[in-house]
């Protein structure tokens, strides 16, 4: 591995005031890839550089660029929007067991649905705010408080469904005047029945399961990019 970096220094020599190649920003490792591939197979031979060194340096150099675009995507409107299109399809699917399969939502999946579209208007509040950490750390906490209240009601309807506890569920959504979304929008959110056994889904599980599964997911992704966002320096990002 030092062999490939003298070999590129010789003829591409790095300033003591630049990054290292193996580490910085994007440009930094694009910059040192370019002049490692302007180095001559003549000049990698005399250097001794072997095959195995290549090859060692070109997988770690695949990772790195790996991770970065990882980090841009977890920076940019792109995760927002694919949060936004997941939480659309999560209320696809759940009208789809509504109206197509007949499974009528009760009270608890109603207070599910909530959170679901809580976390999408969020996403798409962001999609299309400036990409600051600052508001990105905003953002994903919303989105991590609608994934723990998502996690909690799937949890809750879990137990009612199992008997565990001694847990209760009504006919009606019980909000207040001010936000009566099941009067605003029967079709999604009017409560249709009492909580009994939710309908079976992917490998088995049960609707209750697959809602936990994906509001504990929810805030270990919110909480990753949030913690991501607060160790970095405050500011803009590219997007």
């Amino acid at each position: 591995m030092p062999r490939i970096i003298a070999g590129a220094q010789r003829r591409f020599p790095f300033q003591p005031n630049q990054c290292h190649p193996l580490h910085g920003s994007r440009v930094c490792r694009s910059r040192f890839r370019t002049r490692y591939l302007a180095v001559t197979l003549e000049e990698q031979v005399n250097s001794g550089v072997t095959d195995t060194d290549k090859r060692f340096f070109n997988a770690n150099l695949s990772t790195a660029y790996d991770v970065t675009t990882l980090s841009q995507f977890l920076q940019s409107r792109w995760y927002w929007l694919t949060l936004a299109l997941f939480g659309i399809a999560l209320l696809g699917v759940a009208l789809y067991y509504q109206y197509a399969l007949g499974d009528e939502p009760c009270q608890v999946c109603i207070h599910a649905r909530l959170w679901v579209v809580a976390f999408t208007l969020i996403a798409l509040i962001m999609l299309v705010t400036p990409q600051i950490s600052l508001l990105r750390v905003v953002g994903n906490v919303g989105v991590l408080i609608a994934g723990a209240g998502l996690f909690e009601r799937a949890r809750y309807l879990y137990r009612l469904e199992n008997g565990i506890g001694d847990g209760s569920c009504q006919f009606q959504l019980g909000m207040p005047d001010w936000f009566a979304v099941d009067r605003w929008m029967p079709w999604l959110f009017e409560v249709r029945n009492l909580c009994s056994f939710t309908p079976e889904m992917l490998f088995g599980l049960s609707m209750a399961e697959t809602l936990m599964g994906v509001g504990a997911s929810v805030c270990l992704l919110a909480g990753w990019v949030m913690i991501r966002d607060v160790a970095a320096p405050l500011g803009t990002q590219p997007t």
